[in-house]
């Protein structure tokens, strides 16, 4: 029986992954295998999830389309109970000969291939992977002439500050929604949802998702923010970020001063999909050389 996610889920699925990946021999790159991403979107996606003997899995609702995660878990030696996990998901919903799964990591793609009652084909959509920096190369960000420009001009002009989100100010990012978001869009325009309401989760749970993030302010006024978080020891998220991108040089004050301030031991940093936004996509691909990291959707059909 599926219910609706919830904050109490956060120990259970954590530890249903960890073991998945622990079984495949790597660790998490993929942003939306995150608790803090599922929870987030929870309202606007309709995210349902469902314990099958010992395996965690997650369903979302998309444009009027169930979509199916793939199941998480310990995998060794348990092919025959991911099997049975896949029979009763087609089983509940109604599904006889197939079933499509989404957000695989690659290195799942040969445990699929390999089941035994099951034929697996796969595919990705660019617009969808997530984009891997170097976290060294935001470090570098300044050493390129026009962003050093553009960065002087905002420190000289705008006099900011930077701060670390705590209890006491991190619904200021709200604010920065709010201003430089919400209210210069038509409602209902966000591409998976209201981001606010999914903003609004990750703050309200933002020490017990245990996020990092930071405020840039000019004067008392909030102008921008960034949330993250760690998908692994190595690699940060970045979840939500917001900016008034009127004022040049702001963003790259943001990301430079929270890679140098934040990130730690950190090594990579994910920067999550553009979903085909040209602009945002734009922004990605000239902010700092990148790699990307595919989320694979799989469509299993019973033989």
């Amino acid at each position: 029986m599926t219910e609706h996610i919830s904050i109490a889920d956060k120990a259970v699925f954590e530890k249903c992954r960890d073991e998945f990946y622990q079984s495949l021999g790597g660790e998490n790159h993929i942003s939306d295998l995150c608790f803090c991403n599922l929870l987030a979107w929870s309202d606007s996606l309709k995210t349902r999830r469902e314990l099958i003997d010992g395996f965690y899995c997650v369903s979302i609702e998309f444009l009027g389309k169930w979509y199916y995660y793939a199941p998480i878990g310990k995998i060794d030696g348990r092919a025959e109970a991911f099997e049975s996990v896949i029979d009763r998901l087609c089983s509940e919903n109604n599904v006889k000969r197939s079933i499509e799964l989404i957000m695989v990591p690659e290195l799942f793609l040969p445990v699929l291939r390999n089941l035994k009652n099951y034929r697996a084909e796969y595919s990705y959509d660019e617009d969808y992977s997530d984009y891997i920096y170097d976290s060294v190369s935001f470090e570098r960000l300044l050493e390129n002439r026009s962003n050093r420009y553009d960065y002087n001009h905002f420190k000289r002009n705008s006099a900011p500050s930077f701060q670390i989100i705590k209890k006491q100010n991190k619904t200021d990012c709200l604010k920065v929604m709010e201003d430089f978001w919400c209210l210069r869009r038509e409602c209902g325009g966000c591409h998976f949802g209201c981001e606010r309401k999914a903003l609004k989760n990750a703050v309200m749970n933002f020490e017990t998702l245990e996020l990092s993030g930071a405020l840039v302010y000019i004067g008392h006024e909030p102008v921008a923010f960034v949330i993250a978080k760690k998908l692994n020891p190595t690699v940060i998220a970045y979840h939500f970020m917001k900016a008034n991108t009127c004022i040049r040089g702001l963003q790259l004050f943001l990301l430079y001063s929270f890679a140098r301030d934040v990130h730690g031991k950190a090594e990579r940093i994910n920067f999550t999909e553009d979903m085909g936004i040209s602009g945002l996509r734009s922004f990605k691909q000239r902010l700092a050389p990148f790699t990307q990291t595919h989320k694979y959707n799989v469509v299993l059909t019973r033989l």
